[in-house]
């Protein structure tokens, strides 16, 4: 695995369960593997018996949403990925995806508290940046939209969406 042999990684994994079914953490290993070569299907699958396995192990419920939003189940993913934020709050890469997902399904407020706390970690992140700064634009707060296109501009000064943006809302508040 750590060679990024995922193919004999899984045959390997595979000849152990065969020995040890149940083990939580190996199973994990084996749906990352499927996840790494993109056999979501499989993936899913597999995290689902490892969280019988061990509902304990926290990594799974990550694992397990991201594997859900590849599927484009955007609702499942949010529950499961919202469930491991509760444990493991540090992980702020989560909040990313969990903020888009909110935004995905219009729900901006919500949106944005995911958004404050990744980009807390990660100022720097055009695609934090540009989530939270539509969110706020969609909210009617074209003002701190604005403030947030400038600041993506600011680490791209190429970055074509929120140059876009800028024109947008500068074409709509100039009087006819």
């Amino acid at each position: 695995y750590d060679n990024n042999d995922f193919a004999g990684a899984l045959d390997a994994y595979r000849k152990y369960l065969v020995l040890s079914p149940a083990d939580a953490e190996i199973l994990n290993d084996t749906a990352n593997c499927h996840f790494q070569l993109q056999d979501y299907q499989n993936a899913e699958e597999i995290y689902h018996k490892a969280l019988l396995a061990n509902e304990n192990l926290n990594i799974i419920y990550r694992n397990l949403g991201l594997t859900k939003l590849h599927l484009g189940k955007p609702k499942e993913a949010l529950v499961l990925l919202e469930k491991y934020i509760e444990i493991a709050p540090e992980d702020t890469d989560i909040e990313l995806a969990v903020g888009t997902i909110y935004f995905q399904m219009a729900k901006y407020a919500e949106a944005i508290l995911h958004l404050e706390k990744y980009l807390s970690a990660q100022p720097k992140s055009i695609e934090g940046l540009f989530d939270i700064s539509e969110c706020y634009y969609h909210l009617g707060y074209s003002e701190s939209a604005v403030i947030g296109y400038n600041q993506i501009l600011r680490l791209n000064p190429d970055y074509q969406p929120a140059q876009k943006r800028l024109e947008e809302i500068k074409t709509a508040s100039v009087p006819a």
